[in-house]
């Protein structure tokens, strides 16, 4: 599909829930930038978030998919704001009026909004330094699923496999493993 249509693809279909849009977005773009998780490490975050802004605001396609999901994107000043008619965080619950402020931004950058600030690309790398660190824990020579699945998986320094990472970020920062 890819090669037919000559887009990336960064998920079929139905994304999921809006932070699940948010980590992929964020490391798609990431993954455009750079070439491996060691360039990321290597680039600072203030040049990372330099070019991701780039990027989100020439890139139409890019930008109108987000947007037409319903995730706002924060720009790097941390004020202003790129969204489409709908929007899935905040859930107003009743309220006709929701207080923008920096603790509310700071929800909603949490919960589902893409994420352009420094402050969001330092923790990208601080997560990618853990990532890199855990896989480094594992033993070698224990072929167990659970090691071998982390290892065929997040072998992703170089070739930054974005589900694989975000599955990483769901299953160790949210805690979401789970076995059926």
């Amino acid at each position: 599909l890819q090669a037919e249509t000559g887009s990336d693809s960064v998920a079929f279909e139905l994304l999921g829930p809006p932070r699940l849009t948010k980590l992929l977005y964020e490391i798609y773009m990431l993954k455009r930038l750079c070439n491996s998780i060691s360039e990321v490490l290597e680039t600072s975050a203030e040049k990372l978030s330099a070019m991701m802004e780039e990027m989100i605001l020439t890139d139409d396609e890019l930008r109108a998919t987000i947007i037409s999901v319903g995730t706002p994107i924060l720009l790097s000043d941390g004020k202003t704001y790129l969204r489409g008619p709908s929007i899935s965080v905040p859930v107003f619950e009743g309220q006709p009026v929701l207080t923008v402020n920096d603790v509310n931004i700071g929800k909603w950058t949490s919960q589902g909004w893409l994420d352009l600030r420094v402050s969001n690309l330092e923790f990208w790398q601080k997560r990618l330094h853990c990532l890199l660190d855990d896989q480094a824990l594992e033993p070698e020579d224990d072929y167990s699923s659970y090691y071998y699945r982390n290892r065929r998986f997040l072998d992703a320094k170089e070739r930054m496999d974005i589900g694989a990472i975000v599955n990483w970020v769901l299953e160790y920062e949210d805690k979401g493993y789970r076995i059926k």
